[in-house]
């Protein structure tokens, strides 16, 4: 941010995304190929980045307000920080930006846009971002295993699982696992 205005250089990476998802739409329309569109929709990733970034470190020096914190800024008498509503940066926008950036580089993404021209596919943000959250899923979550490892250990262990009742009658546990699932 360094002195300026706190939206300003979030604006500039707005106005960079939505220039980009433009170039992007025009490359469609205009069938200039799927290269064209992956590149319009790179700047739009890597904008989104920068967004991300500045946005964090316009938090960090107090200039753009940080969600769930209270604002003390009447009672010192010094001017509140900028609300992400007031530069323009809704909070979902912001969380998807901020998961792109932990998630991949400006080189993992040009590594997507070579491998999707390589294969003559174009390269969704949408579809970046399933990856994104795939990749976060897996990484924040060191307790997750997928239902069939679940159901594996619970036939290992040979144990009964406990059932939700569902009104009168029923014992309350279900026999081990017969294999299938």
């Amino acid at each position: 941010m360094r002195g300026s205005e706190p939206g300003a250089e979030v604006g500039d990476a707005i106005q960079v995304m939505r220039l980009a998802e433009a170039a992007r739409v025009y490359a469609r329309q205009a069938e200039l190929g799927t290269e064209a569109e992956n590149a319009a929709t790179s700047i739009r990733l890597k904008a989104e980045i920068k967004l991300a970034e500045v946005v964090t470190e316009g938090q960090r020096q107090g200039e753009i307000e940080k969600r769930g914190q209270p604002n003390n800024a009447r009672e010192t008498g010094v001017s509140p920080p900028a609300t992400l509503a007031e530069i323009g940066v809704t909070s979902q926008r912001l969380s998807e930006a901020r998961d792109i950036d932990r998630t991949m580089g400006p080189g993992q993404i040009d590594a997507l846009v070579a491998e999707s021209n390589d294969r003559g596919r174009t390269l969704s943000g949408s579809a970046v971002l399933k990856e994104v959250r795939k990749a976060k899923d897996k990484r924040t979550n060191e307790f997750y295993r997928p239902p069939d490892a679940r159901c594996a250990v619970h036939r290992a262990k040979g144990a009964e699982r406990p059932v939700r009742s569902r009104g009168r009658g029923g014992s309350g546990t279900r026999p081990p696992h017969s294999g299938a699932i």
